[in-house]
């Protein structure tokens, strides 16, 4: 399984989570061979979406700091009790622009606990011309942006089809 399988797989949504900010628990988002044994936020407003596909457990952080211009949305295939970072999608005001970090691995030789590594390849490169240059994030938008790129369905829709059930 590549990660390109499960951006374009069926997918069921287990759990949208709800925005948080402060201290996030280790069980949130563990890293077990990260210096924090977990991905440490600052100031960030954060959630946590859980989704199964392909016969696995898959976990999206996303992270947002309006003020500064900071955007994170992590994707994490659970393995056991910790978590296999294979993509990432990001914006830093500070940075060129908007950017991706991506495993093109199979995901079963991704080692598990560990936020960067030389399995990952930064698309595009720092240098290279970026697309998208603008921020333009809010709290009502950021899941939504991580869910079209991680292949999921967007948040509202979703939220509208249960309320029809």
């Amino acid at each position: 399984m590549r990660l390109k399988d499960v951006v374009h797989a069926d997918k069921v949504l287990t759990d949208w989570g709800e925005w948080a900010s402060g201290k996030m628990p280790r069980t949130a988002f563990p890293l077990s061979r990260s210096r924090q044994n977990f991905y440490r936020l600052g100031s960030y407003r954060w959630r946590i979406i859980r989704f199964e596909a392909l016969g696995a457990q898959f976990r999206v952080l996303v992270c947002l700091q309006e003020d500064k211009e900071q955007y994170r949305a992590y994707l994490g295939m659970e393995c056991g009790q910790d978590t296999k970072l294979i993509a990432s999608y990001e914006f830093h005001g500070t940075h060129p622009g908007w950017h991706s970090l991506m495993t093109h691995e199979l995901l079963y030789e991704v080692p598990g606990g560990i936020q960067k590594g030389p399995w990952q390849s930064r698309v595009p490169r720092p240098r290279n011309w970026h697309r998208r240059r603008t921020f333009g994030v809010v709290e009502e938008t950021a899941t939504d942006i991580a869910c079209g790129f991680f292949g999921l369905p967007v948040e509202k829709k979703q939220l509208d089809m249960l309320d029809q059930l």
